[in-house]
């Protein structure tokens, strides 16, 4: 038996502060299907010097086949985690019902893909339909 969960898929990996500099050393090795999502206003309030820029370098270092980008235009970070609307901090927003929309539709296609088999011609998709417009999708 498969020790880890769901035939070896890890849910909600947190990866640390990438480098840009050791991508390939730091992400390089990471051979299982992979979805990252972040937003254009996904910075750290803990660590002020990681920027939405560096929430997309794990992608970037990570090796093809089978990894996946969603970056949300507006996203914060508290929207992405579930955490908005002043669970962890006042004034904080809750997701848009256009962005839990999109990741409900693609997170689903990922796991439906992966967990099932099913081709993943949903991701594979240079324009998925369930994107806004100023989305960014990437796949590898």
């Amino acid at each position: 038996a498969d020790p880890a969960p769901h035939g070896g898929l890890d849910q909600g990996v947190q990866l640390g502060q990438p480098r840009p500099a050791l991508l390939r050393q730091q992400f390089g090795g990471i051979r299982a299907p992979f979805f990252s999502i972040t937003g254009t206003a996904d910075e750290s309030q803990a660590s002020p010097d990681v920027t939405p820029y560096h929430r997309t370098l794990p992608y970037q270092g990570m090796p093809a086949p089978d990894k996946y980008l969603l970056v949300l235009a507006d996203a914060t970070h508290a929207q992405l985690s579930g955490s908005g609307a002043g669970a962890r901090r006042p004034g904080a927003l809750e997701a848009t019902p256009g962005q839990r929309h999109t990741i409900e539709q693609l997170t689903l296609a990922f796991w439906q893909s992966y967990l099932n088999g099913a081709p993943a011609t949903a991701l594979r998709q240079a324009r998925p339909p369930a994107l806004g417009l100023r989305d960014r999708w990437e796949y590898k």
